[in-house]
C-alpha cells in the first residue's frame, strides 16, 4: 500500500534510539522535502510526529514491540538495535531478533545495522550466511542490495571515531573499512564524501550512533554528496523534544527530560550527562515502566545507574491494558527491595522515594541547600514522569 504512495521509503526500527534516528534520517533527507511518521515531537516548528512532505519519499518509525515492523518492505532498512525488550510480546529474545531478521530480507535496497549491539552482530552474521548460502544453492531467500554495519565496534563495516564530547555537543568522524570498499566497488569519490569531522549539537554517545546510521543511509543512497554538505547538515540538527531536552537552565543548575526507561536507554542517558557534565552533582528521577519488564530484567536495572549521586525513584507506571502482564512472574515489583539493590550494585550514593508526583522538588532539593558544585536533574520515564519535570518546574520557577 504505502509503495503506491511513495517511490522510495525509509523505516527505522530497533529497541532503542529509532525515534532519534528517524528525527535525523527526515532531516538530512530535508531538501527532498519527504514525509514524516514518527514516535517523538520535532523541537522548532512545533512539529508533530506526523508531516506531510511534497516529494515520494516517506521516513518512517516502525515500533517493534508489537511486531509491526515486519510488514513494511523499505527501500532503506535501519536496525538500531536489538536488545532484550518487549519479551512479553515476542516470549523470547530469539523470537525478537527473528522479527528483525524478517524485517532485514522485507528491505529492498540498503539495510544498515547498529554493530556495537552484540545481538545485532549475529543478526549480521546471520544475514551473511543467508547471502552465502543463496548464492550456492539458488535458494529464494531474498536479501537486500546492500547490508553495512555501523558502529564503534572497530570490526564495523563503517567505524564511528568519537573526536570529542563537549557540553555544546559531540565531534565524530566515519571511516570506511577499506576491504568492504574494494568489495562494494565504491568509487574514489564515495569514499571522500565519509566525513572527517561532523559536530553534533545534542550530547550522548548515542547520539553519536544514530546521527552516524542516518549519515550513511544518506551518504550510500546519495553517492553524490560531499561530506561537507554532511557536515553542514547535521550542524543545524534541532534535535527531539524529551530526548535529553533541557527544559530549565540556570546558573549552575539543570533539569533534563528524558524518555529513557530501558536499560539501555537509562544507561546512555546518564553516561550522555556525566561525560557532558563530568563534575555536575547528578540526581536521576526514575519511573520504572511496566511490573513484568523491571523484574524480568531486575539484574540489568540494578546494575544501570552508575554514576548517580541520588537516585530518586518515582511510582511504578503500569498501563491498565497491560495491568495483567505480570501474573505469571515469581516476584513482584517491590521499591523498597528494588532501590537498595540499585544502590549496591550502581554504587548510588543516595535514595528517595516518591510516592506523589506533587513532591518531586521537595524530595530532590532536600539536604541540597549548601551544594556549591552545578546540579544536574534528569527526569526519565515513558508514562508520567512528565508530571515530575512539571512539578520541578514549578519548584524552580513559582509564579
Amino acid at each position: 500500500m504505502l509503495s503506491q504512495c511513495f517511490q522510495k521509503i525509509v523505516v527505522c526500527t530497533g529497541t532503542c534510539g529509532k525515534t532519534t534516528t528517524t528525527s535525523m534520517l527526515f532531516h538530512v533527507f530535508a531538501h527532498w522535502q519527504p514525509s514524516l511518521v514518527f514516535g517523538g515531537k520535532l523541537k522548532g516548528n512545533n512539529r508533530s510526529g506526523c508531516v506531510q512532505g511534497w516529494v515520494d519519499l516517506l521516513v518512517l518509525e516502525s515500533d517493534e514491540s508489537d511486531g509491526s515492523h515486519r510488514l513494511f518492505q523499505p527501500n532503506i532498512g535501519v536496525i538500531t538495535s536489538c536488545s532484550p525488550d518487549h519479551l512479553e510480546y515476542y516470549g523470547s529474545q530469539e523470537s525478537l531478533i527473528e522479527s528483525m531478521v524478517t524485517f532485514a530480507c522485507h528491505t529492498k535496497e540498503l539495510l544498515v545495522l547498529g554493530y556495537d549491539d552484540e545481538h545485532i552482530r549475529c543478526l549480521y552474521h546471520h544475514l551473511n550466511q543467508l547471502y552465502h548460502q543463496s548464492q550456492s544453492d539458488h535458494s529464494s531467500v531474498v536479501l537486500p542490495q546492500q547490508m553495512i554495519s555501523v558502529g564503534f565496534h572497530p570490526e564495523a563495516d563503517i567505524v564511528i571515531n568519537v573526536l570529542a564530547v563537549t557540553q555544546k555537543g559531540s565531534r565524530f568522524s566515519l571511516e570506511l573499512n577499506q576491504d568492504l570498499s574494494k568489495k562494494l566497488g565504491y568509487s574514489h569519490r564515495v569514499l571522500q564524501c565519509f566525513p572527517q569531522e561532523v559536530l553534533l549539537p545534542v550530547i550522548g554517545r548515542h547520539n553519536i550512533q544514530n546521527a552516524s546510521f542516518a549519515a550513511v543511509s544518506y551518504l550510500l543512497d546519495q553517492k553524490e554528496v560531499t561530506h561537507h554538505q554532511i557536515t553542514e547538515i547535521f550542524h543545524h540538527y534541532p534535535g527531539v523534544h524529551r530526548r535529553l531536552d533541557v527544559v530549565w537552565q540556570r546558573d549552575n543548575m539543570m533539569v533534563i527530560d528524558d524518555y529513557a526507561h530501558n536499560p539501555e536507554k537509562i544507561k546512555a542517558a546518564i553516561t550522555a550527562v556525566s561525560e557532558a557534565y563530568p563534575d555536575a552533582y547528578l540526581t536521576v528521577v526514575f519511573e520504572p515502566h511496566k511490573e513484568n519488564r523491571v523484574m524480568g530484567r531486575k539484574q540489568a536495572y540494578y546494575e544501570t545507574f552508575h554514576g548517580v549521586n541520588h537516585l530518586v525513584i518515582a511510582p511504578l507506571y503500569e498501563p491498565s491494558s497491560d495491568s495483567h502482564s505480570s501474573q505469571s512472574l515469581s516476584l513482584s515489583y517491590e521499591p523498597k527491595t528494588f532501590g537498595p539493590l540499585i544502590m549496591k550494585f550502581s554504587q548510588v550514593r543516595r535514595l528517595s522515594y516518591l510516592t506523589d508526583y506533587q513532591q518531586t522538588g521537595r524530595v530532590v532539593f532536600a539536604e541540597l541547600s549548601l551544594l556549591q558544585q552545578r546540579h544536574v536533574i534528569l527526569v526519565m520515564g515513558a508514562g508520567k514522569s512528565g508530571e515530575a519535570t512539571q512539578n520541578l518546574l514549578s519548584y524552580l520557577s513559582p509564579t
